[in-house]
């Protein structure tokens, strides 16, 4: 069994989730908000999932079905958000990392509440 690394002292990245150039909590890829977020945990960082409000958030799971010529949007993995967008103090983060495929290159931008409050930093 591995130990749970000590974070108390690491430095901290909020992810802020994005779907469909909105920035949003529910829907977002149950893989693309994983992936990141475990692998800067192994890093040393301490993570936070941020969204427009701390609440429990619903992501999803995108998958083929035979006979479908595109995938299909089920619900995945729900998720606690570690904090709200309005209460992000930049000071407090190293980074911030927008997970997301080839949809979220623009999301984050659209509105621009979490993105305003980080550069504010």
């Amino acid at each position: 069994m591995t130990a749970t690394p000590d974070l108390s002292s690491a430095p901290r990245i909020v992810v802020p989730l994005a779907v469909y150039y909105k920035v949003t909590g529910d829907a977002a890829e149950t893989l693309e908000v994983f992936y990141p977020y475990h692998r800067l945990q192994e890093a040393g960082y301490e993570v936070h999932i941020g969204a427009p409000e701390k609440r429990k958030l619903q992501f999803v799971v995108h998958d083929f079905v035979d006979g479908f010529d595109t995938y299909t949007e089920k619900p995945g993995h729900t998720w606690d958000a570690d904090i709200a967008f309005a209460d992000v103090n930049p000071a407090d983060y190293v980074a911030i990392v927008v997970p997301g495929g080839y949809r979220v290159s623009g999301a984050a931008w659209t509105d621009g509440t979490p993105l305003k409050r980080v550069e504010g930093a």
